[in-house]
């Protein structure tokens, strides 16, 4: 009886130290021009090698997920991205080069915090380049030669690949542009019919995880 006791006394011991230690599980500390998985669901890689939750990003990393997978990526102290699944997106953040690259698929992101030393950054996709800083975003490669890209909140520099052109897009809910490579190598700008691939709770619970709170009514 006493080694019966002993042994359930042992695996209560045991449990309330694998909660305890789960609890305790705390988010490193984000380094200057680093970014942080804080999410990772189903099957994301990172230069081809799986990743899990609160993996480090340094510069030229390429990050990819397959299908049914997402991840979250945190930098600075309020910007966050989420990237769903089938996408591929090449952190080039650093002393010299300010670069979110989406090669293929959906990202949306929040950004409330400095992170680059100009303050700006780029997102770029086969087809736009978007000057970005203090803004909300959600993007959509449809495919090779078309881009969905909405300002959700804030304003934003648009431009097609290779044009010297730039449109500073500003929205208090929501303006969305799609950018079509042309045959001959010109991109063509349209609005779409409606927004796409995101609402608003997308942007709201990105910017829930940082302590951000969009406002609808402002575009600053």
């Amino acid at each position: 009886m006493n080694r019966v006791k002993l042994l359930i006394a042992s695996i209560l011991i045991l449990s309330i130290g694998i909660v305890s230690c789960k609890k305790t599980e705390k988010q490193p500390k984000l380094e200057k021009y680093k970014g942080i998985l804080i999410s990772v669901i189903g099957k994301v890689t990172v230069n081809g090698k799986p990743a899990k939750k609160y993996h480090i990003i340094n510069k030229e990393d390429k990050i990819a997920t397959a299908a049914k997978s997402s991840f979250v990526l945190k930098v600075g102290e309020k910007s966050v991205f989420k990237v769903n699944e089938k996408s591929e997106l090449v952190f080039s953040i650093g002393p010299n080069s300010n670069n979110l690259k989406l090669n293929k698929g959906w990202m949306a992101g929040v950004s409330k915090s400095k992170f680059t030393d100009s303050g700006t950054f780029y997102v770029s996709t086969p087809s736009v380049v978007a000057g970005v800083r203090g803004t909300s975003m959600c993007l959509k490669v449809e495919d090779s030669k078309n881009t969905y890209f909405c300002v959700c909140n804030g304003s934003i520099w648009l431009k097609g690949v290779g044009s010297e052109d730039e449109d500073k897009v500003k929205a208090k809910h929501h303006t969305d542009r799609r950018f079509t490579i042309q045959d001959d190598g010109t991109v063509k700008v349209t609005k779409p019919d409606k927004m796409l691939y995101h609402t608003d709770k997308t942007i709201e619970a990105l910017g829930k995880i940082v302590g951000v709170k969009i406002d609808w009514t402002k575009d600053h």
